[in-house]
Order: C-alpha cells, then sequence, then structure tokens
C-alpha cells in the first residue's frame, strides 16, 4: 500500500514554487515541493 494512500481526510500537493514573505521560492534538488494538505 502506499503512502499517499494512507493519510484520509488529507489531499496531496505538488507545485513547483512556493511564495513566501513576498518572495517566490523554487526547490534546489527537485522539480516540485510536495506536502499534505488537511481537506475540509
Amino acid at each position: 500500500m502506499k503512502q499517499r494512500e494512507l493519510r484520509t481526510g488529507y489531499k496531496e500537493i505538488f507545485t513547483r514554487y512556493v511564495h513566501k514573505n513576498g518572495r517566490i521560492i523554487y526547490p534546489k534538488k527537485a522539480k516540485y515541493f510536495h506536502f499534505w494538505v488537511k481537506v475540509r
């Protein structure tokens, strides 16, 4: 079973960059950022 399937109530998000404090942050060693967001 994959780890993606184990997180009920969360959605997996992939994005190429993140905005933080008015700056755009890109990942250093990957093509995108990956994180989990709780579904409302």
